[in-house]
């Protein structure tokens, strides 16, 4: 965590389209089930990227500068 932290520039948050979610995980049933909640519950649809990773996500991340590398445990 202490190596990743300097360079680490958080999260971006992707809106997506039913149909951009649907083609997205198509091969993920798990994923294609939350969707299709997410659709039949009136949300917004959104995917988190962070690097070269993106995935199916409703948000609430930490920004870097409130991580602490050398936390071992949840604040109180």
């Amino acid at each position: 965590m202490r190596k990743i932290l300097p360079h680490w520039k958080g999260f971006e948050k992707i809106v997506a389209t039913p149909e951009e979610a649907r083609a997205r995980f198509a091969g993920n049933p798990y994923k294609l089930e939350l969707i299709e909640g997410i659709i039949k519950n009136g949300e917004e649809i959104t995917f988190y990227k962070s690097g070269d990773f993106v995935d199916l996500c409703r948000g609430g991340h930490a920004e870097p500068k409130d991580m602490q590398p050398d936390a071992s445990s949840w604040p109180a």
